[in-house]
């Protein structure tokens, strides 16, 4: 059972894992709105959920737990042994749950970071419901990365050797390197002259979590540099357009990026600087296209590969760590090291590997 919804870098996971576990031969089944299904893999089948109308961002929210109860009181009625994808590892199905994300862990990192505020209501609900689901019985349960798993230990008290973590991999033809062909077009199209020094990060309504203040100022007073915000504006957008004016930053704000691999084309670096990323998809496709990655320790991508190696790692409480981090890739050798390095790191991968590893998962409760 899945949700099926707007395609960004998770979902793309678990389109990938249920194509290959519909090939295999399991039934697999997608419930949400009917108008998501045309996206739906060969040989799986949708059920219609319907979704509650929503008001703002918090309703928006509030929208996901009553997706899960609607869903999963159909598959309590359908089906009981089923591999459940929750935003929050919150829908209540029994079987196997890939934790996308730890809400617990977020507001922990939150507070941390930004020293406040304290949980919410709507924090705490949520974490009720990812208690719950970690409590059903014959639970299994798979993670994006070990740093993931550890987060669901630290929070919820589930035995870590009894969580799988089963890694995204990319599309090696869509995520490649890109020549100087593509490159020049790439950085025509967003209107960056081809002799800047390009940073790129992602952060789909999340600019907070994805800290764009902090790549913000990582860039200040350096007009040698452009950054390019890829994603669905956030609601405080004016707020982040005043600190680059107010810090002498060039940034641009592009909003929706329809091709993703066109963004990755146009940077030099692309950093995910997260306050808290369970894996971190975007860096994974950065990299799988020959752009050298900066990462925070609170992205769980960063826990597989090989710190300043294969990609730098930096404090995602340091604009200092990451203001370092970009000056020492703006050295066109050791940009060109880790960028290669980092790329095969990004295809040593399959997404056949993820679809076999969580069908093990699955073959276990049998």
């Amino acid at each position: 059972m899945f949700r099926i919804g707007t395609i960004g870098g998770i979902e793309r996971y678990i389109l990938e894992v249920a194509t290959h576990l519909a090939q295999r031969g399991h039934d697999v089944t997608f419930y949400g709105p009917r108008k998501d299904f045309h996206a739906l893999p060969s040989g799986t089948r949708g059920v219609p959920v319907g979704q509650g109308r929503t008001l703002n961002n918090v309703s928006g929210a509030l929208d996901l737990v009553t997706f899960g109860a609607r869903a999963s009181a159909k598959v309590w009625r359908r089906q009981r042994r089923a591999i459940c994808y929750g935003p929050q590892g919150s829908v209540l199905v029994p079987g196997v749950i890939t934790a996308m994300s730890v809400h617990a862990q977020w507001v922990r990192d939150r507070i941390d970071a930004l020293g406040g505020p304290p949980p919410s209501a709507f924090d705490r609900a949520l974490m009720v419901a990812e208690r719950l689901s970690y409590r059903l019985p014959y639970l299994r349960v798979t993670a994006l990365s070990p740093l993931c798993a550890d987060d669901i230990t630290r929070c919820y008290g589930v035995d870590r050797s009894a969580i799988t973590v089963v890694t995204p991999a990319i599309d090696p033809d869509q995520f490649r390197q890109h020549d100087d062909a593509e490159r020049e077009a790439a950085r025509h199209a967003v209107g960056v002259a081809d002799d800047r020094f390009v940073i790129g990060t992602v952060a789909n309504h999340a600019f907070e979590r994805k800290r764009v203040d902090s790549a913000i100022r990582a860039c200040a007073g350096r007009r040698d540099r452009t950054l390019l915000v890829a994603g669905v504006e956030d609601r405080n957008l004016g707020r982040y357009e005043q600190l680059a004016q107010d810090v002498g930053a060039d940034v641009r704000f592009l909003g929706l990026v329809t091709s993703m691999p066109a963004f990755y084309a146009a940077l030099d670096v692309f950093t995910l600087p997260s306050i808290n990323e369970a894996y971190g998809m975007a860096i994974h496709e950065a990299m799988g296209c020959g752009v050298a990655a900066v990462a925070s320790e609170r992205c769980g991508v960063a826990h597989l590969f090989d710190a300043g190696t294969e990609g730098i790692v930096v404090d995602h409480r340091s604009d200092e760590a990451l203001a370092a981090a970009f000056d020492e890739l703006e050295d066109d050798q050791t940009r060109a090291r880790i960028a290669a390095a980092g790329l095969r790191w990004a295809h040593r991968r399959t997404w056949e590997d993820a679809g076999r590893e969580i069908e093990a998962v699955l073959a276990e409760g049998r």
